[in-house]
């Protein structure tokens, strides 16, 4: 059985609705983890720069050579080890040899290397270019795993957010809906009340047509065709008024072949001055449905071809990666422009139409009732083409 319409529609606006507070959302996650990289990345800088500055303090770089004063490279060295968790300082020369160095359980760090590394065990080494020389450092860089730990905290709570986001959207599309439900509702109770009070008047109609005598039957021709179409339509608000849409009340496997073949077989009698034809693939393809309701739809489709349509009416019927698909063409100049756009909706019909513009609707309501869909191809001409779920 298809879904609720409503149900469906609300669920395509919820889920649009909180796409875009979701887009939003990370626009502004986006923002805010930009701001915080940059800023980040601006203090990472002035902190190397300020360690630089007081690690160059008790330095020379006048002469060929650095000229260190160890005692104060020393407490310069415990402050920044105090304030910026720095680990050892080297300096070196240009021919290579170690000026000076100090450290806290902390190998010796060599002059050759990157600029900018960090190593496996969490520590930081900054390298620096001095006139006569290199500055080595080491740092340990708890603050960065500190904002990779409130980062990670941040994509923690994406999921709560997006569920609190998600239950917003459905709540709000429904007070939104609601009054579509409502209108909605509305419609389908006056096609239900007005259905089951036409049959019984109807019926008393099609009783009295049947007892006239012979001779004056064929005058009442028009009379029997009008009730047989009235009676027709009384059916089709009758199934369209179903909250549900058209129910599949008896499932079978069938072949799709033999209900398009019969289907167009007895359409064909009613249209002797056009041509029908079925182009059929070799393989038999099985459905899993309701062979009346899906005859019922290759009729709407055939009949809509058939009354609007020109030429050879040809239905086409294939097999794919699980989906049949069927194709209904005609030689016609396709859909009326006014009416392209709505054509599946009840009740619309294109300038000097005679049917009842129901046909498409209910040719769609089968297709989503055993699963599948009934589209318009192209942006020109009336090609029409269902798929549904097939079984092996």
């Amino acid at each position: 059985m298809s879904a609720d319409p409503f149900l469906a529609a609300r669920r395509r606006l919820a889920a649009q609705v909180a796409a875009l507070m979701l887009a939003v959302l990370a626009v502004a996650a986006v923002g805010v983890l930009v701001g915080v990289g940059v800023a980040a990345g601006a203090a990472a800088r002035s902190t190397r720069d300020l360690i630089v500055r007081s690690a160059l303090e008790p330095v020379s770089l006048d002469g060929a050579v650095p000229e260190v004063d160890e005692g104060e490279l020393r407490e310069e060295f415990e402050e920044l080890d105090a304030s910026f968790g720095v680990v050892a300082i080297a300096i070196w020369d240009d021919a290579g040899n170690l000026v000076a160095e100090t450290s806290v359980h902390h190998e010796a760090l060599a002059r050759e290397g990157p600029e900018r590394e960090r190593r496996a065990d969490g520590v930081e080494v900054v390298r620096e270019a001095l006139p006569n020389g290199v500055l080595v450092f080491a740092r340990r860089t708890e603050e960065r795993e500190e904002l990779l730990r409130l980062l990670g905290g941040m994509g923690c709570a994406a999921a709560p957010v997006a569920l609190v986001v998600l239950m917003a959207a459905w709540g709000v599309t429904g007070l939104a809906l609601a009054p579509v439900r409502d209108s909605l509702d509305r419609q389908r109770a006056f096609f239900a009340d007005a259905s089951h009070e036409l049959r019984t008047p109807l019926a008393v109609i099609r009783a009295h047509l049947d007892q006239v005598p012979a001779e004056v039957r064929g005058a009442l021709a028009p009379a029997d065709a009008a009730v047989a179409r009235m009676a027709r339509l009384v059916d089709d608000l009758r199934m369209l008024a179903r909250p549900s849409g058209i129910p599949v009340a008896h499932r079978v496997v069938f072949s799709l072949d033999e209900v398009v073949a019969d289907t167009v077989r007895g359409l064909a009698a009613t249209a002797p001055d056009r041509e029908l034809r079925v182009d059929a693939g070799t393989d038999e393809i099985r459905v899993h449905g309701d062979p009346d309701e899906v005859g019922r739809l290759v009729s709407a489709l055939v009949e809509n071809a058939l009354r609007h349509g020109a030429g050879t009416v040809t239905v086409t019927i294939r097999a794919g990666e699980g989906l049949a698909s069927l194709t209904v063409d005609d030689e016609g100049p396709g859909f009326d422009p006014s009416i392209a756009a709505v054509a599946f909706e009840r009740f619309r019909k294109g300038p000097g139409s005679e049917g009842s513009g129901l046909g498409l609707a209910i040719a769609r309501a089968v297709a989503e009732a055993h699963g599948g869909t009934v589209v318009r191809a192209g942006l020109t001409g009336a090609r029409l083409v269902v798929t549904l779920p097939t079984i092996r």
